[in-house]
């Protein structure tokens, strides 16, 4: 069930954060724990500050830092020889129930580059081939579509 007050004094919230917090700590071996403030499907909070400064009182012994990824990266350079090397498609999410990992069903996915090739090739479909085969057409000369 949704939580209607999200705000950071929210005793819910308070227990949210700390059991996701603790859990990431069990599962790692580095000091560094990553929290990310909205994904690929949800907005950033608007109560992103006050969650920080919750994050700080609950571990006080904790540096924390509010980063774009591009710092996290740095954040975790001293660490990078002792991370876990995970090859081919990361499909663990669908073996594994944990709260951590799921997959979010009916949706596809591919990796970048799938995607941009995707974009580039659908843009010279679009913006070529398809009013190539229409000006074909106005001069008489049929072309077989099947190969559009």
């Amino acid at each position: 069930m949704p939580v209607q007050d999200k705000s950071a004094d929210n005793p819910e919230i308070i227990d949210r954060i700390k059991k996701y917090i603790d859990r990431e700590l069990e599962r790692s071996d580095i000091p560094i724990v990553i929290v990310m403030d909205s994904a690929d499907h949800a907005e950033v909070s608007v109560n992103t500050t006050d969650y920080i400064k919750k994050i700080a009182e609950l571990y006080p012994d904790a540096t924390v830092h509010h980063v774009n990824l591009c710092e996290q990266g740095k954040l975790l350079e001293e660490y990078w020889d002792s991370l876990p090397v995970i090859a081919g498609e990361l499909n663990k999410t669908a073996q594994e129930l944990h709260g951590y990992l799921h997959l979010i069903t009916n949706t596809l996915s591919s990796h970048y580059p799938v995607k941009k090739q995707n974009d580039e090739c659908q843009s010279l479909l679009e913006k070529k081939i398809e009013p190539m085969l229409v000006m074909a057409e106005l001069e008489g000369i049929k072309l077989n579509r099947g190969f559009l």
